[in-house]
């Protein structure tokens, strides 16, 4: 599917584009696509902005139009756990739906677009047709077992084949993102990433 133009109907487009990506996976009748367009709203942010914060709570869920975001994870130390492009969800979905404070911070790599809803409106939604919450959830399921094939990627895997599966599979992100970052997501340092990349 084309992406859409950039031009007064821009926000139009982008409805109409995020139902058609939603339709490859599942039809969704016109009644209940009314529901949910009325609650989208179009955003956009400089490179560097920060859309939520450590400590903070989840208040809404975006769908990526355009820009590259990365995922910082706040334990003991803070790396970065995954980075977000076009066509991806961004939520932590355990704050949102749970109520907790999130262990993450988002934050704009590019300038970024996205469609987005606030939990008080997907709440509603979901109450009024079932399949809302059930899609929802469905996506969270899919970005969790990617964070556990991280794990298991970062286990199996020496530093080369990291950088090289990196450069293969994310070269959105490869081409905007800094060195640092992509090595902290990696788990290796910038010298090691530094030398592979000079082989």
């Amino acid at each position: 599917m084309d992406e859409p133009r950039s031009d007064a109907n821009k926000h139009e487009e982008y409805l109409n584009y995020l139902r058609k990506k939603i339709e490859v996976n599942s039809r969704i009748s016109d009644s209940l696509w009314e529901l949910t367009r009325n609650t989208l709203t179009l955003n956009s942010a400089p490179r560097n902005t920060i859309l939520l914060e450590q400590g903070n709570y989840e208040t809404s869920a975006r769908f990526i139009l355009k820009g590259v975001l990365k995922i910082i994870h706040h334990d003991t130390k803070s790396y970065i756990y995954d980075f977000r492009v076009k066509n991806d969800f961004l939520c932590d979905a355990y704050s949102l739906l749970g109520g907790s404070r999130t262990i993450y911070t988002f934050e704009t790599v590019t300038k970024c677009e996205w469609l987005e809803i606030n939990s008080t409106d997907l709440l509603l939604l979901s109450q009024a047709n079932p399949e809302i919450m059930s899609s929802f959830l469905k996506r969270i399921t899919e970005y969790s077992k990617k964070g556990d094939e991280r794990a298991v990627f970062l286990r199996i895997n020496n530093a080369e084949e990291r950088y090289n599966e990196f450069c293969k599979t994310r070269p959105e992100v490869m081409k905007y993102t800094k060195l640092t970052d992509i090595a902290s997501f990696l788990d290796i340092t910038p010298q090691s990433l530094s030398r592979i990349r000079k082989k």
